[in-house]
């Protein structure tokens, strides 16, 4: 499905330390529950920079995601914030 929203910018925040990933997103999903107030999310990026060794993650980071029509200054752009809670999977590639 093709959306006329890009992602604008992307980060990882731990603590005082905040990390640009909108380059390295491969996959973003968002869902709604009519059960809970709130939206879940699933985010799948390549970890080309150490992320997951560097930061211990503890349900205490917040992700970060802005996203706009990169082809229209008149389309208002929204920011979401979500909590990580759990890392689901991971691979290793090339070892």
């Amino acid at each position: 499905m093709n959306s006329p929203y890009s992602i604008l910018d992307a980060s990882l925040t731990s603590g005082d330390i905040t990390v640009d990933i909108r380059s390295s997103i491969i996959e973003f999903q968002t869902f709604e529950h009519i059960g809970k107030p709130y939206v879940d999310a699933t985010l799948a990026f390549v970890d080309d920079f150490g992320l997951i060794n560097a930061l211990s993650i503890k349900g205490t980071e917040i992700f970060t995601i802005t996203m706009g029509d990169v082809s229209s200054d008149s389309t208002a752009a929204f920011t979401k914030y979500f909590f990580v809670s759990k890392i689901i999977d991971t691979h290793k590639v090339n070892e």
